[in-house]
């Protein structure tokens, strides 16, 4: 340990982190956003006020641009004028509506499908009825604030379908998380800081087996503006550098496993621009390098020196790419479009 902390300490003067780009906003793109460490994903930072972002991906399945483009990811996020999250519509490869998850609170993700439609909102009496199908007349109603914010259930919950995950709150922390097959329990330092993460392998659907012990545990330590997190599972340390706590900015930039360690190289706007991977077994070393646009979104990605993977980028009128176009060894892969709306 005492030698990973004289690493990171080098590690941290080869970084000038600068102020952020205040015009610049991270719109996240899925509901799944409770995990303990809040991963950059640079091409998430977008320009502007954003309504709705549809996302269409294709792929050559041959990596070969005389075959056909197949539709390979189809969805639609509609945004509140915060920049949250509040729908996402996913759809199959004609086109049709599979499901749409929609967000009331606190962690109470809903998976609406197009038939025979459960749920009653009342936006009056601040009221959310659902009927579980799975077991008859079962009704669970959750009951709102002025927010529309989730504050209490008047129902035990079994099972559900149309419910893949529910959050339990203390005083507005999140201390539990339960879908169907695991369990998580989290507990926070005195400042509000995660402190531990356990996993358990449910008995039933949403509901955990305390005998069993941890299939998963993650221990989290902090020093000013660096979060050490330890996985006891399989002995992994990985150090993150918070750099914009208001926005939620924190970039892994080191990890050490029994296999490898890998050291990431930042800009001054935070665009990953190399990773290094040590092999401890082989002493090989294999080095990404990443060509950056001026919008910070990588155009080229080199493999020890030889490229490898390379995208072009079309950009609308405020900065955010609308076509992505990505090639293999010079075959393109794969063409994914976004049409932005924004608030006016």
């Amino acid at each position: 340990m005492l030698k990973l902390f004289t690493t990171l300490f080098f590690l941290l003067t080869l970084y000038g982190f600068s102020q952020e780009n205040k015009n610049r906003k991270k719109y996240n793109i899925t509901f799944e956003s409770n995990e303990e460490i809040n991963h950059l994903n640079f091409d998430n930072y977008l320009y502007g006020k954003i309504h709705k972002i549809q996302y269409e991906k294709f792929i050559y399945e041959i990596a070969d641009k005389k075959n056909t483009l197949t539709l390979n990811d189809f969805r639609i996020s509609y945004y509140d004028l915060k920049g949250g999250l509040r729908k996402i519509e996913l759809y199959n490869n004609e086109r049709k509506l599979l499901y749409t998850k929609i967000e009331f609170g606190k962690g109470f993700t809903f998976d609406l499908r197009p038939v025979d439609k459960k749920i009653k909102i009342d936006s009056l009496a601040k009221i959310i009825e659902y009927s579980d199908p799975e077991n008859g007349n079962k009704t669970i109603t959750y009951l709102l604030d002025n927010d529309f914010k989730v504050k209490s259930i008047n129902t035990v919950i079994k099972d559900s379908l149309n419910m893949y995950y529910f959050n339990i709150y203390d005083k507005n922390q999140l201390i539990r998380v339960n879908s169907r097959m695991d369990t998580r329990f989290y507990k926070w330092d005195n400042l509000g800081r995660l402190q531990h993460l356990e996993q358990i392998e449910n008995e039933k659907n949403f509901i955990a087996n305390h005998k069993k012990s941890p299939n998963f545990i993650l221990d989290f330590k902090y020093n000013n503006d660096t979060i050490i997190t330890n996985k006891k599972s399989n002995n992994e340390a990985i150090f993150y550098k918070s750099v914009n706590k208001n926005d939620g900015v924190i970039l892994p930039i080191f990890e050490n496993n029994p296999i490898e360690t890998i050291t990431y190289f930042y800009n001054e706007d935070y665009s990953l621009y190399k990773m290094v991977y040590f092999f401890k077994k082989a002493k090989s070393k294999v080095i990404y390098k990443y060509e950056l646009d001026k919008y910070g979104n990588w155009l080229k990605r080199f493999d020890n020196n030889k490229i490898s993977y390379f995208r072009k980028l079309t950009y609308d009128k405020f900065g955010n790419w609308i076509i992505e176009e990505q090639f293999e060894n010079g075959n393109k892969i794969s063409e994914t479009h976004r049409k932005i709306t924004y608030y006016q």
